[in-house]
């Protein structure tokens, strides 16, 4: 059972070009990334993930906290290398396989979208445009997530994520395609919503799931063609919905909502601790769902001030933070820790 330890996962770079050619796959970097977590470092990017779909859906809470349950029984513990347990999967039904692997696609999407391209800011994409008025159409093809970097303007990138496992085995290329072909869909959907956003990447992402009996080792493929930003002007919108999931799960639902819809924050200083430097909330809270707080996880979720003052318009740029992964403490790119307490 995975629950200690970390897991490993290379990728590699695809020529996107290629992607669309009758010839053949063309892997530009077989190395181009490693990709290392832990149990607890993933499981909070799955149920951000799945929070971020409808900020304003207290039940996805309970959908998110499923992944830290069955998470520990699907992955294979005895491997440094991310591998499936091939006993606990092929006791699912096929169309339960293709959903779990699904989710932990994008939750390893979201971890390699922060720390290796660098987006402070990763959100799902359905939900921020439904957050912001939009309407998708019915059958709309769109990618998984919208994300931004530091400079919060409207250069923004889309990613979509696709995963495959030994009984389904999708090719490679073809998944690619299809990948690349959401996000090309989600920028016309993106754009003819408000013009001001420029794509500046699209990325399309496909995770090889192995088992542990499997010749070969699990391994994720990355296609991006580039364009260039074109705008300057100061966006605040998807930053403001990449931290309301954080306070979603950390049981501030009212400031969730207040940053979902583009409201002023609320926020009480008491709140404020280890040095005046953090916003904790859910063990001083009289929230009725604060199920990720140290109860079920034995990890508090804690905020930069830093963070809470940029939400606030106090400040004007998203400051840097740099990715830790230890027993005692996580911390994401975007600045949010979880700290693990004591008994």
């Amino acid at each position: 059972m995975f629950t200690y330890g970390k897991k490993k996962l290379w990728f590699q770079e695809v020529e996107s070009n290629s992607i669309n050619s009758r010839g053949v796959l063309n892997i530009i970097n077989s190395n181009l990334y490693e990709l290392e977590f832990s149990y607890w470092k993933l499981c909070f990017a799955m149920a951000k993930t799945t929070v971020s779909r409808d900020i304003s859906d207290i039940s996805l809470l309970f959908d998110a906290l499923g992944n830290f349950f069955q998470l520990g029984f699907l992955v294979y513990s005895n491997n440094d290398v991310f591998t499936l347990n091939k006993r606990h999967f092929s006791n699912l039904r096929d169309f339960t396989r293709t959903s779990r692997t699904g989710e932990v696609a994008q939750g390893i999407t979201y971890l390699l979208a922060q720390e290796y391209l660098r987006f402070n800011s990763v959100v799902d994409f359905e939900g921020y445009i439904n957050s912001r008025g939009g309407i998708i159409p019915a059958k709309s093809s769109t990618p998984d997530f919208i994300m931004q970097n530091h400079n919060l303007n409207f250069n923004v990138g889309l990613i979509e994520s696709k995963g495959s496992y030994p009984e389904k085995s999708d090719p490679v290329k073809s998944s690619l395609k299809k990948a690349l072909k959401q996000c090309h869909s989600g920028q016309n959907l993106l754009t003819n919503f408000d013009p001001r956003y420029t794509i500046t990447n699209k990325y399309g992402v496909h995770i090889k799931f192995e088992d542990e009996l499997s010749s070969q080792s699990s391994v994720g493929y990355l296609a991006d063609p580039q364009s260039l930003p074109v705008r300057d002007e100061r966006n605040l919108s998807i930053i403001r919905y990449h931290y309301a999931s954080w306070f979603m799960l950390m049981g501030d639902q009212d400031n969730a909502f207040r940053l979902a819809t583009n409201e002023p924050l609320k926020i009480d200083d008491a709140f404020f601790r280890n040095k005046n430097e953090y916003y904790y909330y859910g063990r001083r809270s009289n929230s009725v769902f604060p199920i990720f707080d140290i109860f079920w996880t034995g990890f508090q979720i804690a905020i930069p001030r830093a963070i809470i003052e940029l939400l606030m318009g106090d400040i004007l740029e998203a400051p840097s933070y740099d990715s830790i992964d230890t027993l005692q403490v996580i911390q994401y790119i975007d600045g949010v820790r979880l700290i693990k307490l004591q008994f």
